[in-house]
């Protein structure tokens, strides 16, 4: 009844079970187990844990598990871990075992709720929780994120930056996740000998000195190398006990040496004189940039950016030359 004006009510029947005081409900061994640590490479069907309870019945040591399925993936949604019963000099255990693949990278955690029911009349139940804590392996293989084509050009000095590699690690935890970088020493790699590599960076610099008319290209082949022994089984099932490395091969192409500049100080004007036009300099040419100059004259010197191939600068009675040209060409 409420405490209205009028006031209003409603009735309902209630059912009241009588208990035997003899029958008590299931008792656990521990209400909370774990955290209980296991690695994620654990196969389908192992046994991750054990638990068992008493009945609470004297004479009747009966009892029947279930493990509860929870609305998330960390409860057991899915069906990732199952239960099976196994009695074992008169007590009923129930295994808590692996039903699918486990992954760390995905799920780290898992909080399982087991049920137990006995024998009597009245069959009470009581509930315990299992804390799985997954362990990271390594698993995962080091994948490159992209195979480009690059540039350099032919008369750069040794040590010259060409470009930068990049390896991802999809491991969770350290040093799984860590990432080694080199020149694959092998008969068939053609750049091995021209080309060095930063084992921590990944960026790749010239060895020699290259001339475009011996060899106008070189295939590099660099690998990428995680930091740990590797938990992958190998083909007959046993763990493999090298590390995993993978392997990108980069095309290298070695770009002509730009023709010679010159600056008009009077005019400080563009020409295009057809005596200093080149073959050799592509029609793609992205960027020059004129870096140093002979400094034996007072003659100001030019930085010239994204210009095209042909507009070379030119003054023949009051000119400097350029010296050094960092130039990115696509032959």
């Amino acid at each position: 009844m409420d405490r209205g004006f009028p006031p209003l009510s409603r009735t309902v029947e209630v059912q009241i079970d009588v208990v035997d005081r003899a029958n008590n409900p299931p008792v656990w061994d521990q209400t909370v187990y774990g955290p209980i640590f296991v690695k994620e490479n654990r196969n389908v069907g192992d046994r991750v844990v054990s638990v068992k309870a008493s009945s609470g019945i004297e004479n009747n040591p009966t009892v029947f598990y279930r493990l509860i399925r929870g609305s998330t993936a960390q409860t057991n949604k899915y069906d990732t871990f199952y239960l099976q019963q196994r009695n074992d000099n008169g007590h009923t255990w129930a295994d808590i075992k692996v039903n699918h693949p486990l992954d760390y990278e995905s799920i780290k955690e898992y909080n399982l709720t087991i049920r137990v029911e006995n024998n009597g009349v009245q069959q009470l139940g009581s509930e315990a929780t299992i804390y799985i804590v997954l362990e990271d392996v390594n698993d995962e293989i080091p994948l490159f994120t992209e195979r480009e084509q690059e540039t350099v050009l032919e008369g750069e000095p040794i040590g010259t930056p060409v470009t930068r590699v990049n390896a991802i690690d999809k491991d969770g935890t350290f040093p799984n996740n860590q990432v080694f970088y080199g020149i694959v020493r092998s008969p068939r790699n053609e750049g091995r000998d021209y080309f060095e590599i930063n084992e921590q960076t990944g960026e790749i610099f010239t060895k020699v000195v290259f001339d475009r008319e011996k060899q106008g290209a070189y295939a590099l082949e660099v690998e990428a190398r995680d930091g740990a022994p590797s938990a992958r089984p190998n083909s007959n099932g046993q763990p493999n006990s090298g590390n995993h490395d993978i392997f990108n091969k980069k095309k290298i192409l070695i770009g002509p040496y730009p023709e010679v500049a010159h600056y008009d100080s009077k005019l400080r004007n563009l020409t295009k004189p057809a005596s200093l036009r080149s073959e050799r300099l592509s029609e793609e040419l992205r960027e020059q940039r004129l870096l140093s100059a002979d400094i034996s004259s007072r003659l100001p010197y030019f930085e010239s950016v994204n210009s095209s191939a042909s507009e070379l600068i030119s003054n023949p009675e009051n000119t400097r030359i350029a010296r050094k040209i960092d130039t990115r060409l696509k032959d």
